[in-house]
Parts: structure tokens; sequence; C-alpha cells
């Protein structure tokens, strides 16, 4: 063998080896943002169904029954929250009280409030907007489950869907 073929054959090598770890480095992406992904849409699936679970209905009578007073910020529901009340406009982009908590990697409640604890993975907003067309009897229900590997310094949502998210978004109606 020549040193010319010596070169040539450790170059083609090489270019191989990079073309293998590049390949390898786009797996292992794909990898975590198809399991983050798994675990928000669950997240979200999850506090999608208590938030449908809330009182929205007709009375016998006809009376409009809205639930407005249930917490679905902790470990399980409790009095003393927003239940189905109109959120404020930046509920799906900050970290608003009573419209936020925090999810470990596997999607298990961790905690509320303002800031993410540090074993954080995940950050679960939802926001509740009354139908403008019928207020009074129809609400849009949304919930966006974020990693917070994909969160900005300051918590604010950027503008977009990133990866590992997931967003759901239904409307729910009282029918006479």
């Amino acid at each position: 063998m020549t040193l010319v073929e010596v070169i040539v054959a450790t170059g083609v090598f090489t270019v191989a080896v990079l073309a293998a770890a590049h390949l390898l480095f786009w797996a292992m992406r794909t990898f975590w943002i198809t399991g983050a992904e798994t675990v928000a849409t669950a997240a979200a699936q999850m506090k999608m169904e208590q938030l449908q679970s809330l009182a929205w209905h007709l009375d016998d009578d006809g009376n409009r029954v809205s639930d407005l007073e249930t917490n679905l910020t902790g470990r399980s529901e409790s009095s003393g929250g927003p239940g189905l009340s109109p959120s404020p406009s930046n509920a799906l982009a900050e970290n608003v009280d009573g419209y936020v908590d925090y999810l470990d990697a596997q999607g298990q409640w961790l905690a509320t409030g303002p800031t993410p604890p540090p074993e954080a993975a995940f950050v679960r907003r939802w926001a509740v907007r009354p139908l403008a067309a019928a207020p009074e009897d129809t609400l849009v229900l949304q919930v966006i489950v974020v990693p917070l590997a994909n969160q900005p310094a300051g918590g604010r949502r950027r503008a977009g869907r990133g990866a590992g998210e997931s967003q759901l978004v239904t409307a729910r109606t009282r029918v006479r």
C-alpha cells in the first residue's frame, strides 16, 4: 500500500464515522422528542378530562349550573380554585396561579405556583375562555404541556409549538 492509499482510506473512514455519529445524534434527539410528546400528551389529556368533569350543564328547571370553585392545581381536586371561571388572557403563555402545575419526567404531579421546583420536567398550563358567540353556554378549554427544556428564561412561552410539546383544545356547550 502506498501512502496515498492510506490517506484516502483514512479520509473515507473518517467521513463514514462522522456520518454515523451525526445519524446517531439525530436518532437520539428524535427518541427524546417522541418520549416527551408521549408524556406531554398523556398529561394534557388528564388535565382536559379534569376540566370536562366539572359541572357545566342546565338543571331540571333550565338554570345554568357552573363549577366556579374547584381547584385543579393540586394532586387531587379541592375547593378554593377558579373551576371553570374564565382564565386570564396570558394563562397559556405564563405561569398564572390557578392555571398551572408542574410535572416530573414521567408526567406525575409535583407542585404548583409561579416557579417550578428543581425536579420538574414539564409545565402544564390551561385556559378557560367563553366562546364569543355564546359566552353564557359555551367554553373553549385549552391545555398545553411544555418540557421545561423548551422554556426560555423568565418562564414566558415562545410562540409556536416546540419539540416535545402537546396542546389540546375542545369546546364545552350547555344544551337546552
